[in-house]
Protein backbone atom coordinates (compact mmCIF):
# COMPACT_ATOMS: atom_id res chain seq x y z
CA UNK A 1 0.00 0.00 0.00
CA UNK A 2 2.72 2.64 0.86
CA UNK A 3 4.47 2.30 -2.49
CA UNK A 4 1.46 2.52 -4.85
CA UNK A 5 2.26 -0.77 -6.75
CA UNK A 6 -0.70 -2.96 -8.48
CA UNK A 7 -0.48 -6.59 -7.32
CA UNK A 8 -0.74 -8.96 -10.66
CA UNK A 9 -3.29 -11.25 -8.06
CA UNK A 10 -6.92 -10.79 -9.51
CA UNK A 11 -7.90 -13.39 -6.83
CA UNK A 12 -7.55 -10.72 -3.65
CA UNK A 13 -11.15 -9.75 -3.18
CA UNK A 14 -11.91 -13.33 -3.28
CA UNK A 15 -9.41 -14.69 -1.31
CA UNK A 16 -9.92 -12.44 1.06
CA UNK A 17 -13.68 -12.90 1.21
CA UNK A 18 -12.91 -16.36 2.43
CA UNK A 19 -10.15 -16.12 4.63
CA UNK A 20 -12.17 -15.04 7.67
CA UNK A 21 -9.08 -13.11 8.40
CA UNK A 22 -10.06 -9.36 10.19
CA UNK A 23 -6.59 -7.44 8.63
CA UNK A 24 -6.71 -9.38 5.37
CA UNK A 25 -10.47 -8.62 4.58
CA UNK A 26 -9.00 -4.77 6.21
CA UNK A 27 -6.10 -4.51 3.90
CA UNK A 28 -7.74 -6.30 0.61
CA UNK A 29 -10.46 -3.64 1.04
CA UNK A 30 -8.10 -0.58 1.29
CA UNK A 31 -6.02 -2.02 -1.89
CA UNK A 32 -9.01 -2.63 -3.88
CA UNK A 33 -10.37 1.07 -2.36
CA UNK A 34 -7.57 2.41 -4.17
CA UNK A 35 -7.28 0.47 -7.57
CA UNK A 36 -10.81 -0.81 -8.39
CA UNK A 37 -14.30 1.21 -8.96
CA UNK A 38 -16.63 2.06 -6.03
CA UNK A 39 -18.94 -0.90 -7.05
CA UNK A 40 -16.05 -3.44 -7.50
CA UNK A 41 -16.19 -2.98 -3.14
CA UNK A 42 -19.81 -4.04 -2.42
CA UNK A 43 -18.91 -7.65 -1.64
CA UNK A 44 -17.14 -6.25 1.27
CA UNK A 45 -19.31 -4.14 2.37
CA UNK A 46 -22.22 -6.68 2.19
CA UNK A 47 -19.44 -8.82 4.16
CA UNK A 48 -19.27 -5.77 7.00
CA UNK A 49 -22.97 -5.75 7.79
CA UNK A 50 -23.15 -9.27 7.63
CA UNK A 51 -20.74 -9.98 9.96
CA UNK A 52 -21.68 -6.65 11.96
CA UNK A 53 -24.83 -8.39 12.97
CA UNK A 54 -23.06 -11.75 13.81
CA UNK A 55 -19.61 -11.68 14.58
CA UNK A 56 -18.42 -7.73 15.55
CA UNK A 57 -15.88 -8.38 18.25
CA UNK A 58 -13.93 -10.38 16.09
CA UNK A 59 -14.11 -8.01 13.02
CA UNK A 60 -15.10 -4.97 14.41
CA UNK A 61 -11.65 -2.89 12.40
CA UNK A 62 -12.91 -4.49 9.26
CA UNK A 63 -16.70 -3.74 9.93
CA UNK A 64 -16.39 -0.48 11.58
CA UNK A 65 -13.78 1.14 9.13
CA UNK A 66 -16.30 0.43 6.25
CA UNK A 67 -19.21 0.93 7.68
CA UNK A 68 -20.78 4.52 7.58
CA UNK A 69 -21.86 5.80 10.75
CA UNK A 70 -25.70 5.43 10.30
CA UNK A 71 -24.62 1.49 9.95
CA UNK A 72 -22.96 1.50 13.62
CA UNK A 73 -24.43 1.66 17.05
CA UNK A 74 -23.57 2.85 20.31
CA UNK A 75 -20.10 4.23 20.79
CA UNK A 76 -18.87 3.11 17.44
CA UNK A 77 -21.39 5.37 15.95
CA UNK A 78 -19.88 8.20 18.25
CA UNK A 79 -16.59 7.16 17.23
CA UNK A 80 -17.63 7.38 13.36
CA UNK A 81 -19.45 10.60 13.99
CA UNK A 82 -15.90 12.43 15.59
CA UNK A 83 -13.79 11.01 12.44
CA UNK A 84 -11.92 8.41 14.29
CA UNK A 85 -9.84 5.89 12.20
CA UNK A 86 -7.45 3.46 13.19
CA UNK A 87 -6.13 3.56 9.45
CA UNK A 88 -3.37 6.16 9.15
CA UNK A 89 -4.89 8.33 6.16
CA UNK A 90 -1.87 7.72 3.25
CA UNK A 91 -3.57 4.07 3.70
CA UNK A 92 -7.20 5.25 3.03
Amino acid sequence: MEYKFKLSSSTIKNDALKSNDCIFLMIAFLYDKRYESKSYLKEYKDLAKKLYAEDFHRYWIFCYEILTQNELRDKYKALKKANISFIIDKFK
